[in-house]
């Protein structure tokens, strides 16, 4: 399909599947990209989960960082199992992605040439640990639709919000202590 070609032309490097040899090309590849400055977005659990939930990260990407030790940040991204699950070519349109981006996590711990399988299962874990929290957080993120307010007022669909989860908070006992506010 398209999506395929174009993903060839970006320089796409297709880790999968593929027997002891094909593995070892991927991870010089990947090494290669590192050393010239490029970055690499990597998928640790090697398939999407069919109900959102974390599967746990595969050591191939881990072996990568071990031999090159990138600056690894974690980016935890919520919904996309509603937008294409599993076994669907075509996205559900007006659903929303959520992604968080958390700091850097130090893997020089991890850094040596030739890496065992525990190494580069407990390096890239050690990051995919940092993505399960920053997951658990993004779930209890209250999300809000204003619904009285037309127009562009800041102000009014605030109060809205705050009036609601306010409300919301006071039947579940669920009363924060402080709010704080980003804008």
């Amino acid at each position: 399909p398209p999506l395929g070609l174009h993903l060839w032309l970006a320089g796409y490097i297709r880790a999968g599947g593929g027997d002891e040899g094909d593995s070892q090309k991927v991870i010089a590849r990947c090494v290669k990209w590192f050393k010239l400055g490029c970055n690499i977005l990597w998928f640790p659990e090697g398939t999407r989960s069919r109900d959102g939930e974390l599967l746990p990260p595969r050591s191939g990407i881990g072996f990568v960082m071990c031999r090159a030790n990138p600056r690894s940040v974690p980016v935890c991204m919520n919904g996309m199992d509603r937008i294409l699950p599993v076994g669907k070519f075509w996205p559900k349109i007006g659903q929303t992605i959520y992604l968080h981006y958390g700091e850097p996590v130090d893997i020089s711990e991890y850094h040596t040439r030739l890496p065992s399988r525990e190494q580069a299962q407990a390096s890239i874990s050690k990051v995919f640990d940092r993505v399960a929290r920053m997951k658990a957080v993004l779930e209890r993120y209250r999300r809000y639709r204003v619904r009285t307010v037309t127009g562009t007022d800041d102000f009014a669909s605030m109060r809205e919000v705050l009036r609601r989860r306010l409300a919301a908070g006071g039947e579940s006992g669920d009363l924060p202590d402080l709010l704080v506010v980003d804008g």
